[in-house]
């Protein structure tokens, strides 16, 4: 755990989970997640290692924020309503990190924190829609959006099917918390994206109750499937790359291993192993997986992460692959990236390895504009 001391950047730097939730909200700051004097504030008034302290502060900076929304709206003051919405929705999200999932209070912050992303997303335009995609028996929940149509430059995107970016989170993320952290950026590289809870995170557990799978590929032909069916209008499923982050990447890799219809793949923080690189390398992480897979002890959830293992599958591969990681990472093991880059067995892979933690904080600005440029040429029409 040394190399957690040296990746962090000084908040709570004694307790890695809430070092690593105010790193990631401070990268999600820059797409409008946050505001780093709320968050700074905020910080000031938490009582390190108390739960309670940590619920109370963004719970409460979430309501004043959403009633600067409020406000704003009633108004017709329709960018400041967004941004608004948008700051209060993650913000009630980091009040229900580390609550636990019988708490009433982190069901209904994890609400407001959906509700608000909608009414913000409502209001942006093109708009964030919120879709729910068929599933065997049961629904996805996931968002759809896309650039402007306008002329950008010397392109004219109006009349122009979009290259598809799909993207997956971490264990303990969300769909609309994927948005501030890399939708964002994808849009403004005039890609249409799709934000995803796969089984086992986000709404997708909490309403649907379908725990992780390992067999991804199925879901990914799932999601292009009824993109192919219902928004070939603005979308070419001929060019769909895949974006994940954490436990995400490993449905990445895995989709684009089995799903030909996956042209390239962008991972931040390689999980090769789920057991070796995530359970057992970073043991706070093992509250979220269990509740991921909808078991009730971590010695269950051990055992059936078992069956999430590229050994055998990352050779597979055939798309370009770019592979994002921290050599200081304290969640996702390090050697994970290096495992991925050397099983793939064509030539069209890069491996990325920055001197920062957990989602590349450290670099994080570079990382993502430069890994979603690559991204944009990979899909580009031949």
């Amino acid at each position: 755990m040394s190399s957690f001391f040296e990746a962090t950047e000084g908040y709570f730097p004694e307790n890695a989970p809430w070092s690593n939730e105010i790193s990631k909200l401070l990268d999600e700051a820059a797409n409008g997640g946050g505001d780093f004097g709320e968050i700074h504030r905020t910080i000031n008034t938490i009582k390190s290692g108390d739960e309670e302290s940590w619920f109370s502060a963004w719970f409460g900076l979430a309501e004043t924020v959403e009633r600067l929304g409020i406000i704003a709206d009633r108004r017709g003051e329709r960018v400041t309503a967004i941004q608004s919405y948008f700051r209060a929705s993650n913000y009630f999200r980091v009040a229900s990190s580390f609550l636990l999932r019988e708490d009433i209070r982190e069901s209904r912050a994890f609400e407001r924190h959906v509700q608000l992303f909608q009414k913000a997303g409502a209001l942006c335009n093109p708009k964030i829609e919120p879709i729910e995609i068929p599933f065997e028996e049961s629904t996805l929940h996931a968002y759809v959006s896309r650039p402007i149509a306008s002329k950008i430059g010397n392109e004219s995107f109006s009349d122009e099917k979009m290259p598809l970016a799909i993207i997956v989170g971490d264990v303990n993320s969300s769909c609309e918390e994927n948005f501030f952290s890399l939708g964002a950026e994808a849009i403004k590289r005039d890609m249409a994206i799709l934000l995803l809870d796969p089984p086992g995170q986000g709404s997708t557990l909490r309403i649907q109750k379908l725990a992780a799978r390992f067999d991804f590929e199925r879901v990914a032909a799932a999601v292009i499937d009824h993109l192919s069916s219902e928004m070939s209008q603005f979308i070419d499923c001929s060019r769909v790359g895949m974006v994940g982050s954490g436990m995400g990447s490993y449905y990445a890799v895995r989709a684009g291993a089995k799903e030909q219809r996956i042209k390239a793949i962008v991972v931040f923080g390689a999980v090769y192993n789920a057991v070796a690189d995530l359970f057992d390398f970073y043991p706070p992480i093992r509250r979220w997986m269990t509740r991921s897979l909808e078991v009730a002890e971590s010695t269950q959830a051990r055992s059936k992460l078992g069956d999430f293992n590229l050994e055998g599958v990352a050779g597979e591969i055939e798309c370009p692959i770019l592979i994002n990681h921290g050599t200081l990472d304290f969640v996702s093991s390090p050697f994970a990236a290096n495992r991925l880059h050397d099983a793939i067995a064509h030539k069209n892979k890069v491996l990325k390895l920055y001197k920062a933690g957990h989602g590349i904080s450290a670099h994080r600005a570079e990382a993502v504009s430069s890994s979603l440029d690559w991204l944009k040429r990979k899909l580009q029409k031949n």
